[in-house]
């Protein structure tokens, strides 16, 4: 669950204090902030090549 994709409902993305494998000693308040911003960046780049591939397709047919 890298890149915070469930694997039971494929659309969906996992960005919460869930996904830490247990509880802490420390407030994890930063670790899910950062964790939010790495899986929103994964999007960013997944939608980007996306929709790069399809226009592309788009302007060749």
């Amino acid at each position: 669950m890298r890149s915070g994709a469930c694997t039971a409902c494929s659309p969906w993305y996992v960005v919460d204090g869930s996904v830490l494998p247990r509880s802490s000693r420390v407030n994890p308040s930063l670790t899910i902030y950062a964790w939010s911003l790495r899986v929103a960046d994964l999007l960013v780049r997944r939608l980007r090549a996306e929709v790069g591939t399809n226009s592309s397709a788009r302007a060749d047919g």
